[in-house]
């Protein structure tokens, strides 16, 4: 017997997107977006939070130089890889 893959949605549209699925598989190409729109958002979502974290990331010594992680750590490798590679050093 197939195992049943066990989904957060209620029953209703779970079969309601299998039924997608099937129709879909079988010459309804149509109806891929209608599989696909209720997933949209939540990647919407998803990929704006990447991007907003990266936004954050972004130069994060310079904005954070009294964090315990950029004095104990991040500092001295910058500082080790300026003096061993000074032609390529930036200072950004």
């Amino acid at each position: 017997m197939p195992e049943r893959v066990t989904s957060l949605e209620p029953p209703a549209n779970q079969l309601n997107e299998e039924m997608l699925i099937r129709r879909a598989r079988d010459g309804e190409h149509e109806l891929s977006y209608d599989l696909i729109r209720p997933y949209e958002r939540r990647v919407c979502a998803a990929a704006f939070a990447i991007l907003r974290n990266e936004a954050y990331h972004q130069d994060y010594a310079a904005h954070h130089p009294d964090n315990p992680y950029i004095v104990n750590d991040d500092a001295p490798k910058v500082t080790h890889l300026r003096q061993q590679f000074p032609d390529l050093y930036t200072g950004k």
